[in-house]
């Protein structure tokens, strides 16, 4: 029998030093997933996603 994975829950506080390594301080995405011990897509994604709320705060947005 095929045993059941459970997604892992990261809190906003992880995913923003994530987010961190990647803007400020030039880590690719590859190189905090090893960093944190997590897969680079999820850091790709958490990058995407702040960019673009960014974009719509800059925009004048929603918040």
């Amino acid at each position: 029998m095929s045993e059941k994975t459970t997604r892992q829950n990261f809190t906003k506080a992880f995913r923003e030093d994530a987010i961190k390594l990647v803007m400020e301080q030039g880590y690719s995405c590859s190189e905090a997933g090893r960093r944190l011990g997590i897969h680079s897509s999820n850091i790709s994604r958490w990058v995407r996603e702040f960019r673009h709320d960014q974009e719509d705060i800059a925009e004048g947005g929603v918040t």
